[in-house]
Order: structure tokens, then C-alpha cells, then sequence
């Protein structure tokens, strides 16, 4: 999940998490809600959310960047 986020923000450029805002994060999750019910779209925010948390281990991603994943409604 983390690959697919990466390819569909940065394409082929450089990637730079610290350019990374949370309306991205948030249009990346919207746009997999047109294919996955949501058993699989809570999968696709745990996955976004250990990435960001990683990221933000590393210290290319600030705390509020996490906070920004949005929770999944069953």
C-alpha cells in the first residue's frame, strides 16, 4: 500500500516525505473507496498509518501527518 501511495503522490520523481500534506494521504484513501468494502478499506488505513508512523520514526514525517489518516466507518 505503502509502494502504490509513493508511486500515485511522486510518479517517478524523487520521493520526499517531508513534501507530503494530509490532504494527499486523505485523496489517496478517498480513491480506494470506489474499489474496497470496508473490511479492506480499514486494511488500506492501517497500512497508510504504520507507513506515516515509520516515517515518522525516521523523522521525515510530522506526528499530525498520522493523525490526518481518517478512521473507517463499518
Amino acid at each position: 500500500m505503502a509502494r502504490q501511495f509513493l508511486e500515485n503522490h511522486f510518479g517517478a520523481g524523487e520521493i520526499d516525505m517531508r513534501a507530503v500534506v494530509a490532504t494527499d494521504v486523505i485523496e489517496f484513501i478517498c480513491g480506494q473507496v470506489a474499489h474496497l468494502r470496508p473490511p479492506g478499506l480499514k486494511c488500506v488505513v492501517t497500512a497508510m498509518r504504520s507507513f506515516l508512523r515509520y516515517g515518522q520514526y525516521l523523522g521525515d514525517v510530522a506526528g499530525e501527518l498520522v493523525a490526518a489518516v481518517p478512521g473507517v466507518a463499518t
